[in-house]
């Protein structure tokens, strides 16, 4: 038997708040780490990193449960297949991304000097990971703005178009 619809939703109501949280927690606490200058996906490297990584896996798993919920929510009308599967590949792309480290920098973690600096494999596709999910979202958004236009529920089709932007 599945999960209820609404414990499936549940898990998007979380995902969210929940990588904010803890990414903040990391970025405001974690020394060399500079909000001005350093992506997030930097808070994967260190002895820390961990902590990121787990977020990460963590909140695309919530994201993954999210899709399932949407699909049953979403059962017929124009993307009602795509927009749960997007946003399920979108949840896959940040379970990748925290299973990967992502590549030091000059810098970060402290006592990274330029010399150490190299590009690995593992950095590429967690950086890749992060660009993939971006475009997910974004078209996921899209999707979704579709949707909620064709079942004539404007004020959400221009949540999710104005969503894009932000994205």
């Amino acid at each position: 038997q599945t999960l209820p619809t609404r414990a499936l939703l549940a898990c998007g109501a979380v995902a969210g708040p929940l990588y904010v949280t803890v990414t903040m927690a990391q970025a405001l606490t974690r020394d060399g780490f500079d909000l001005r200058q350093h992506r997030f996906t930097l808070l994967t490297t260190g002895d820390l990193g961990w902590i990121h990584q787990a977020n990460m896996v963590l909140v695309g798993v919530l994201t993954v449960l999210l899709a399932v919920g949407v699909r049953q929510l979403m059962r017929t009308g124009r993307g009602a297949v795509w927009g749960p599967r997007l946003l399920g590949l979108f949840g896959v792309a940040y379970i990748v991304g925290g299973v990967l480290t992502a590549d030091p920098v000059a810098g970060f973690p402290p006592g990274t000097t330029p010399e150490m600096v190299q590009t690995t494999w593992q950095g590429a596709v967690q950086n890749a990971s992060r660009g993939v999910s971006s475009l997910l979202l974004i078209a996921t958004s899209l999707v979704f703005a579709g949707w909620y236009a064709a079942e004539g529920r404007r004020g959400w089709a221009w949540f999710y178009g104005a969503a894009i932007p932000l994205v």
